[in-house]
């Protein structure tokens, strides 16, 4: 193999470097790597294995132009073919990069990968006919939907999707492949072995219903509404009724915090005429607060007395508590 058929093979113009040619060969090692084919009849496996081994030959060679410093040069040197008399070529647009076989087109399938926030990608562009790229397609499609939904993959894996399926509907156009240049030099000399359509293989129904599942749960809690909870405020809630505390000082502040307010207790007026605020469950109970109001005219008629807040300021009056018994 000399420097212009490895460049035919990996796809690649003579004035790549061999940085380029590294990622040609592990771009076509992604569709050619033995493994992928184990499944597939005797006879696909072995174009596999034939695919490859011409593939890493191609990188060795130009590799070894590139020691001598001449890998840029496109040159025949230390090929046994005589300079200027090879009638090998890479393959031309109307005709596919991977078999050589014509009608063809251009296109591109992208795949993508995650797991949370790390994203990997792949890419297979270049001119198919229409079985190679039916290959690449179904490949393409099955990392998309069995790797791409965990994680931030899941954004550019949904535009992958459909945009495989629009590359895959204008190739599909061509005719089938008819005819082939001999002079053209490509890995395969027939078209990539079919790979088995996505929808029979299990690994994508698993994983694709798994993560609509996960999906599905997590738009629901995010979405669901806490149930509403009407306020209530303390003006409004009677005095509970609570064992009184051993310090003084601790009942006191609980019986003015709500002494003023509907439905708090007073005693009865002592001698002096008198009345305290008290626990609705003490004994001298006597009166109970119906209503708090700013004008003592506006209690009801049921008032029997009232008294007023200590809840004033210097620009606000006290407020009235209207009393009534409690019998």
């Amino acid at each position: 193999m000399n420097n212009i058929e490895a460049r035919a093979i990996l796809g690649i113009s003579s004035s790549a470097t061999i940085a380029e040619a590294r990622k040609a060969h592990r771009d076509l090692a992604k569709i050619f790597h033995p493994d992928r084919h184990s499944s597939g009849s005797e006879e696909d496996t072995r174009r596999a294995n034939q695919a490859m081994a011409q593939i890493n030959q191609a990188l060795d060679v130009l590799k070894d132009f590139d020691k001598r410093g001449t890998c840029q040069s496109g040159r025949n040197t230390g090929s046994s073919y005589s300079e200027g008399f090879t009638y090998a070529r890479p393959a031309h647009r109307n005709e596919c990069h991977l078999c050589g076989f014509q009608p063809a087109g251009p296109a591109t399938f992208r795949a993508y990968a995650g797991a949370l926030i790390w994203v990997t990608s792949r890419k297979f562009e270049g001119s198919f006919c229409r079985l190679c790229a039916q290959t690449l397609f179904r490949e393409a499609q099955s990392i998309n939907l069995t790797r791409g939904w965990w994680g931030l993959s899941i954004f550019p894996m949904t535009f992958a999707l459909v945009a495989n399926i629009i590359n895959w509907v204008h190739i599909r156009k061509i005719g089938n492949p008819s005819s082939r240049d001999s002079s053209v030099v490509t890995p395969l000399t027939y078209p990539v072995p079919p790979a088995r359509p996505v929808l029979l293989r299990p690994t994508v129904w698993i994983a694709s219903v798994v993560a609509m599942l996960i999906l599905f749960v997590w738009l629901g809690s995010a979405l669901a509404l806490p149930q509403r909870v009407t306020p209530t405020t303390a003006s409004t809630v009677p005095l509970p009724d609570i064992p009184a505390p051993n310090s003084e000082e601790v009942l006191r502040r609980l019986l003015m915090e709500k002494a003023y307010d509907p439905g708090s207790c007073w005693t009865a007026p002592d001698s002096a005429g008198m009345i305290s605020p008290v626990f609705c469950s003490d004994v001298t109970a006597e009166f109970k607060v119906s209503i708090v109001v700013s004008d003592e005219m506006d209690c009801p008629n049921t008032t029997s007395g009232t008294v007023i807040t200590e809840r004033t300021n210097s620009r606000r009056p006290g407020l009235v508590a209207c009393l009534q018994s409690r019998v």
